[in-house]
């Protein structure tokens, strides 16, 4: 794939190339536009750029108990004066949308999420008891979930666990398989994940938090293919339900998303992620592209956390991050105290790295 990525110039595209893309991102029938969209996206968010990682093993983690991953005590919650002058630049119906979504907000500072995080993995811990079991973990980028993994280690490592594992190729059968992550928002991204494990197979997740909408959807989906899904967490969080559109515009010319194609496949969406939060969009109006924070939000989860704010398609970075202001040219800015930090997660990364 990454050979691909030197050849953004479209002229040296050959069908071949696109056969490559469409094989990488697992879609079918889908035109040239479409799969030259999936690149821009991948290139705008550097899934693809980041170097090769080792493969985190159980040795890997025995090293990191030499490191102390816990994060430092720091407020990062909504800072109130600025949420007040950020409304008051807001109309109507977004404000009150957005006074709905700042009222339901969860902040997680890291001991409440640490201590929630320590209590889910005991309810595991009694489950599985000396059953052995698996550890199933991206091998393509170093994120919060290893860090978790890292925090529990101690922990994990009194139990029978057999290996950590990176695809669904290495899973023997009848075996149980551990997923370990700090907070489910819509379920879809778990579902892809559960539909390629193969029958036969008992499904653990500890995750401290869960949405609500998120929880009943995975239930209903492991009902549905009749897999075996046990969930361990320490709180449902309720989900906003709305069908609010917060709109952002930019000219079209600045905006490199849009470089490989005019507009977004809302079909190839709606079959890579089963659903529609933000969906850019051309204005024939003002004839500018909309770089729509679209929130159609059954499965939008108002949570965040000292190490990270989850992506738009979970929770609800434009606001809180950005201070997103609709239909105008400029954003307010953050609207927390002090902005979540990723520094044990790059740590961790780095040492990853030092095992190549």
């Amino acid at each position: 794939m990454n050979y691909l990525l030197a050849k953004q110039d479209l002229q040296y595209w050959t069908p071949r190339d696109l056969e490559t893309l469409a094989t990488h991102f697992k879609v079918h029938n889908a035109n040239r536009n479409e799969l030259l969209w999936l690149l821009a996206i991948n290139i705008h968010s550097g899934n693809n750029s980041r170097a090769e990682m080792p493969k985190t093993k159980k040795t890997f983690f025995d090293k990191t108990l030499k490191y102390d991953w816990d994060m430092k005590t720091i407020d990062r919650s909504l800072d109130l004066s600025r949420v007040e002058t950020y409304l008051s630049l807001v109309d109507e119906p977004h404000r009150s949308f957005i006074e709905e979504v700042i009222k339901n907000t969860r902040y997680i500072p890291f001991d409440v999420f640490k201590e929630a995080l320590v209590y889910s993995f005991d309810l595991f811990k009694k489950r599985i008891g000396v059953e052995k079991f698996y550890i199933l973990l991206d091998d393509e980028k170093i994120g919060s979930e290893h860090w978790i993994v890292a925090l529990l280690w101690r922990y994990i490592k009194e139990l029978n666990v057999v290996e950590i594992i990176h695809s669904e190729s290495e899973i023997p059968k009848n075996a149980n398989i551990l997923l370990i992550d700090d907070a489910i928002y819509s379920g879809h991204h778990l579902t892809q994940i559960f539909g390629d494990l193969g029958e036969n197979i008992t499904i653990h997740v500890v995750v401290p938090y869960i949405s609500n909408i998120g929880y009943e959807y995975l239930i209903s989906f492991c009902k549905s293919r009749g897999l075996t899904c046990n969930f361990y967490y320490k709180e449902l969080i309720d989900s906003i339900r709305t069908s609010v559109d917060i709109l952002k515009y930019y000219p079209a010319e600045n905006t490199n998303i849009y470089k490989y194609s005019p507009y977004y496949p809302r079909e190839l969406y709606y079959s890579l992620y089963n659903m529609q939060i933000f969906s850019p969009r051309l204005s024939t109006e003002k004839g500018i592209l909309y770089n729509a924070y679209k929130i159609n939000a059954f499965d939008v989860t108002p949570i965040y956390f000292d190490h990270k704010v989850a992506g738009s398609s979970s929770t609800l970075l434009p606001i809180y991050m950005k201070g997103i202001i609709p239909f105008k040219d400029n954003n307010y800015g953050s609207l927390l105290k002090q902005a979540p930090s990723r520094h044990q997660i790059e740590r961790l990364e780095a040492l990853a790295k030092s095992q190549l």
